[in-house]
């Protein structure tokens, strides 16, 4: 499950109002952005490039849509674009970190 992906030491009973900006500030979420980067940075160049974050948002996806569903990569490129924050054409941590935030934010929603 995608929530679990994201967020292994939380419940799945958690709430949105456990999701403020303590939590996003704790070491506890640093730590799972910081694991899951790792992860998704198959290269180790301390970033992550547009086929490496592809691959996780395939893989996340084909888990959990019906098989045959596909996202299209304009989409995947969109969210690329739109985290790529300094436009060097990679996902730095800081900024993966501010697209998990948004992904949690999101989910629980």
């Amino acid at each position: 499950c995608l929530k679990t992906l994201l967020m292994p030491n939380k419940p799945m009973s958690t709430t949105i109002h456990d999701f403020d900006d303590d939590y996003f500030a704790s070491e506890g979420f640093l730590s799972i952005v910081l694991s899951n980067f790792e992860e998704l940075d198959t290269n180790k160049d301390g970033n992550l490039s547009y086929e490496e974050l592809k691959k996780a948002i395939s893989d996340i996806i084909s888990a959990e849509l019906p098989e045959g569903v596909n996202v299209e990569d304009d989409m995947i490129l969109s969210v690329f674009n739109d985290y790529d924050l300094d436009k060097n054409g990679q996902i730095s941590l800081e900024e993966f970190k501010g697209l998990t935030k948004d992904v949690i934010s999101e989910i629980m929603s």
